[in-house]
């Protein structure tokens, strides 16, 4: 199947919960980055758009490659402006015609390109309309209902059948974690129900599911969090970086590799790398880049030179020109 698939990535500057979050730093890029790269990585696009009201959003999003053909009108920039809402603007404006959409939201940083792999494959077997990523819920639907603020009451709260059965017996729940939505395009219409009878649910773990899109979180609570994110994505692998002894505020600082610390470099200043270059590595510490030869760099270290690929460096975006 040929499908002309269309990655929209949503991305309004103006959240009410965290100021400028979809361009908040996370491990020295731009949040919305991730969602760009992992489209990028995932093969399946034709097109991959930003859909944004900011200018400064949309220099961002095309920094890291993709396109921001126009920025939205006032009305799919408002804040009671739908998901659906704004596809269907990007699809009306475009002059070309899709088959399918996948809708990416920058508050899902932790979603790869399997995952998108994976449940457009999913899409496909089941020749479904839509396709919605979901998590396991952390109890069961059975303990969880509304209540009555006023009276308080627990009465009936817990379904009878319910009442007496070990934790592991009871059905287990899933919750939508906001990572990956596919739309079959000539589906698509103001009245849409994404959740219609050929919509199908695409499970990920947990730990791949984490969403800051939480108005209710403190400020504190989100930058740990983040910086916590962070942690876990730079130990997985070992990548060169490069280092800025500048930090956000011109301020001079030491090897620190907290969240917003450091500034994210463009595609432009990657390109600039050459010989002479002082670089930082998370194993081998510092070193001057001595060759290059197209995508292939040698880095001279304290203990002996190693060869680098700066375009797969690159593709990891966590690296940093001083």
């Amino acid at each position: 199947m040929n499908d002309k698939i269309l990655a929209i990535i949503p991305a309004r500057c103006g959240s009410k919960g965290v100021l400028d979050k979809n361009i908040k730093l996370l491990a020295g890029k731009p949040l919305l980055a991730y969602s760009i790269e992992c489209a990028q990585e995932s093969n399946i696009f034709s097109d991959i758009i930003v859909s944004t009201d900011s200018e400064k959003y949309a220099t961002i999003a095309k920094d890291y490659g993709a396109s921001v053909p126009f920025l939205r009108s006032s009305k799919t920039a408002s804040d009671t402006a739908s998901s659906l809402s704004v596809i269907l603007e990007v699809l009306g404006r475009l002059p070309h015609q899709y088959d399918i959409v996948i809708l990416l939201q920058p508050t899902s940083p932790l979603r790869t390109s399997q995952h998108i792999v994976e449940a457009y494959s999913l899409f496909n077997s089941k020749d479904a309309d839509s396709v919605i990523s979901v998590t396991p819920f952390s109890h069961s639907i059975a303990w969880v209902n509304t209540l009555d603020i006023n009276t308080l009451s627990l009465h009936n709260f817990i379904k009878s059948e319910y009442l007496n059965k070990r934790r592991q017996d009871l059905p287990s729940a899933y919750i939508l974690n906001g990572a990956v939505y596919i739309f079959r395009t000539n589906k698509l219409s103001n009245n849409f129900n994404m959740f219609g009878e050929k919509s199908y649910a695409y499970i990920m773990d947990k730990k791949y599911s984490y969403d800051i899109d939480d108005e209710e979180k403190k400020n504190d609570q989100i930058e740990e969090e983040r910086r916590l994110m962070y942690v876990a994505i730079t130990r997985a692998e070992e990548n060169i970086c490069i280092s800025s002894p500048v930090n956000k505020y011109g301020k001079r600082v030491s090897k620190s590799r907290f969240v917003e610390d450091i500034k994210a470099p463009t595609k432009k200043e990657m390109d600039s790398i050459t010989i002479g270059d002082k670089i930082y590595h998370k194993k081998f510490q510092e070193g001057t880049i001595v060759e290059k030869n197209g995508d292939s760099i040698k880095i001279r270290f304290k203990d002996r030179d190693r060869a680098l690929n700066s375009k797969v460096c690159l593709s990891k975006r966590i690296i940093w020109k001083i």
